[in-house]
C-alpha cells in the first residue's frame, strides 16, 4: 500500500520553476476576483486594484511573495511578443 506524504503536489512550468499547485489556484483564484499581477522593473510585486485585495489575500502574498512572483514573471515572460 502507498503511504500518502504531506508534500505539496508542484506544478513545473515549461522551461521556469516548479511550484506549489496551492499557488496556481490561489492566483486563478484572486485574478477571476479581479486582482492583476505585476512584477515591477525593481522587482516588486504589484498587485491592483488594492481596494480589492482582501485581509487574507494580503498574508497571503507577503507569505509566499517570492512563488507569487516567480509565477507572474513567468507568465509575463511567456505572453512577450517579439518586436
Amino acid at each position: 500500500m502507498a503511504s500518502r506524504t504531506n508534500a505539496p503536489v508542484m506544478i513545473p512550468l515549461t522551461g521556469g520553476p516548479a511550484v506549489p499547485e496551492s499557488i496556481v489556484l490561489w492566483l486563478l483564484s484572486a485574478e477571476d476576483r479581479g486582482l492583476i499581477f505585476r512584477v515591477l522593473p525593481d522587482g516588486r510585486l504589484h498587485v491592483a486594484p488594492a481596494r480589492h485585495v482582501r485581509d487574507d489575500d494580503d498574508r497571503f502574498i507577503r507569505e509566499h511573495r517570492d512563488v507569487l512572483k516567480a509565477c507572474v514573471g513567468y507568465i509575463e515572460r511567456q505572453c512577450e511578443v517579439p518586436l
